[in-house]
């Protein structure tokens, strides 16, 4: 049904009376509604009933136009009311291009084309009729698909023997193996056997001898190999043993005539003269290849070269080597065993040994004696020391007072010579003159890897829990350090201990000690002051002497406090004494007092 708009006519002016009447314009109203609740679509020739739109004129298309670019989107499958009844688009109006990724029809119709489609992707197909092929579009070039009579394709094409050759020449061909002399064929099923007929094992062979006599073994026949004079022979499973039974001495007159085959003999004793020879000449040949030739009655000198000397007394030539006078001469020197030196000194003209790998780099650059290199990868069994100092005395007298220092001694001595040394910062550590050990532990791959502790320096003086008889000792100590200032000049900081810890980063430290005794038993002993420009803190903090002092008097701003008052502080002035008993806030009375009398 087609609906026509009604027009409410509102008049020229306000109140001219010219327009409908309220009820005529209120029906009018209603008429338009109506249209819209029944079809939608006003003014057109659609039809909106529940989810169906349909078309009011027989055989007119319906078109969806979207405006510009725009697109016709749908959020689920298109299909059709009935199978096999409905095309999509026609002979006349095609669509450009259908993406898919799964095609699935009974029937297939590709657009016949006479050349190749300008502006090819791989993946293209369709039907030349030029060619009366199939092409496809495969790697960036054009491929033909053979098109032959549905079952009439033949299997095979050209088939090669030995001799010969043969091509198919019609679907139905028929291909025949047959066997040549000795060979037969047969067919069971899909299998083609061949056969050889005749003795696979009929041969013959010939052996000759080094006087070229011939003979023929057959198939079946033995050869013997029997041995000559001296010569025996032994079969043992599949191997063969000639054996040489008479390798002794050859005896013979001054008449008989001796010819040596390349390898027969290879030592004979001349003891009565018989065996003579004239040599006319001989090549002698050095290390370097270089041949000379030495004629008969000519004389043959041998020379020393580079520390080698030569002399001759009656038949007799020695060659004596006059030795490497130092190292230098030899760039390259190797150790057969073990380096006695007979009590000199190894040194070298820069001051500077290396032992293990090279040191490189700026670290090498900073040594200026003895350097030590040992990089080496190692497995859970050689987990232990990169390197080992271990010395060992064995009293065999008693040692005095004077006398008593055994060990490793480090002797570390720097000659000033009028020089300033340090001047940058003189309190770190790191930049002072003496003895500098350094621990490092890295890690250069992504994953995290775990270390279960690490030790700068570890220093023990130990009673032997394992010795046989008692040791008396009255001191036992562990570190000793020693600040000492002798001499004229000044010193501002004389630190015989400095500990320190470093956090960087965000990596969470979960305790922070500089010195760290876990026995109950130790006591830290100083004679002079102890001083702390942060908290001591414990369990208990117990002072069993039988004062105590404070330095500095402390008088607190007020009961409130001040920045930095923190819980458990104790000042003392001359009227009170004061405790904190929360951290400053700002607001909370944080200090008590009690006022000092005197008796």
């Amino acid at each position: 049904m087609a609906y026509t708009r009604q027009i409410i006519n509102v008049g020229i002016t306000a109140d001219d009376g010219s327009g409908d009447y309220l009820r005529d314009a209120l029906i009018k109203t209603n008429t338009n509604f109506e249209s819209l609740w029944q079809v939608g679509a006003v003014d057109s020739n659609l039809d909106i009933s529940g989810s169906t739109i349909a078309g009011t004129v027989t055989n007119e298309d319906i078109i969806l136009d979207p405006s510009g670019t725009g697109k016709i989107v749908v959020k689920s499958s298109i299909e059709p009311d009935t199978t096999a009844t409905y095309s999509l688009g026609s002979a006349t109006k095609e669509f450009t291009n259908v993406y898919s990724d799964l095609l699935t029809t009974d029937t297939l119709a590709l657009k016949p084309l006479t050349a190749n489609p300008s502006s090819p992707a791989d993946g293209y197909l369709y039907y030349n009729t030029s060619t009366d092929k199939f092409v496809g579009r495969v790697n960036g070039g054009w491929l033909n698909f053979q098109t032959v009579a549905v079952g009439s394709d033949n299997k095979w094409t050209t088939f090669n023997a030995e001799s010969g050759s043969t091509t198919t020449n019609s679907t139905t061909d028929t291909l025949t193996v047959v066997g040549g002399t000795g060979i037969s064929t047969s067919i069971s099923g899909d299998t083609l056997t061949i056969n050889n007929t005749s003795n696979p094992q009929a041969v013959t062979f010939n052996v000759v001898d080094d006087g070229s006599n011939a003979g023929t073994i057959s198939n079946g026949e033995d050869l013997k190999i029997a041995g000559g004079t001296g010569i025996t022979t032994s079969m043992s499973g599949d191997t063969l043993t000639i054996t040489n039974s008479s390798p002794g001495t050859v005896t013979a007159s001054s008449t008989t005539a001796f010819t040596n085959k390349t390898g027969n003999i290879s030592q004979w004793t001349n003891d009565a003269g018989y065996i003579t020879s004239a040599m006319t000449s001989w090549t002698l040949v050095d290390d370097g290849s270089n041949a000379g030739t030495i004629s008969n009655g000519e004389d043959l000198k041998i020379a020393g070269g580079t520390n080698v000397t030569t002399s001759l007394a009656g038949d007799t030539l020695t060659i004596n080597s006059s030795g490497l006078q130092n190292l230098v001469e030899d760039t390259s020197p190797e150790l057969g065993g073990n380096l006695d030196t007979k009590g000199n000194i190894i040194q070298t003209s820069t001051g500077k040994i290396q032992i293990g790998e090279a040191i490189t780099g700026g670290l090498g650059a900073r040594v200026h004696g003895m350097g030590v290199k040992f990089d080496k990868s190692v497995d859970n069994s050689g987990r232990h020391y990169s390197s080992v100092f271990a010395n060992k005395q064995t009293l065999t007298a008693n040692i005095d007072a004077n006398n008593k220092k055994q060990g490793q001694a480090k002797d570390n001595t720097l000659e000033l010579a009028g020089y300033t040394h340090g001047a940058d910062n003189p309190t770190d550590s790191t930049k002072n003159f003496g003895d500098y050990t350094y621990t490092i532990v890295n890690n250069n791959q992504s994953s995290a890897v775990t270390i279960n502790g690490i030790t700068g320096i570890y220093t023990k003086g130990e009673i032997d829990p394992g010795t046989t008889g008692a040791i008396n000792a009255t001191n036992i100590i562990g570190v000793e350090a020693w600040a000492s200032a002798d001499g004229t000049g000044t010193t501002t900081n004389l630190i015989a201990v400095k500990a320190k810890t470093d956090k960087g980063g965000s990596t969470p430290v979960t305790n922070r000690y500089s010195f760290y005794a876990d026995n109950g038993d130790d006591t830290l002993y100083n004679k002079g002051p102890v001083k702390s420009d942060n908290s001591i803190t414990g369990t208990t903090v117990k002072l069993t002497g039988d004062r105590f002092s404070v330095a500095t008097t402390y008088t607190p701003f007020d009961a409130t406090g001040d920045s930095g008052d923190k819980a458990g502080d104790i000042a003392v002035d001359s009227n009170y004494i004061y405790y904190c008993t929360a951290d400053h806030d700002g607001s909370t009375n944080i200090w008590k007092r009690t006022a000092l009398s005197t008796w």
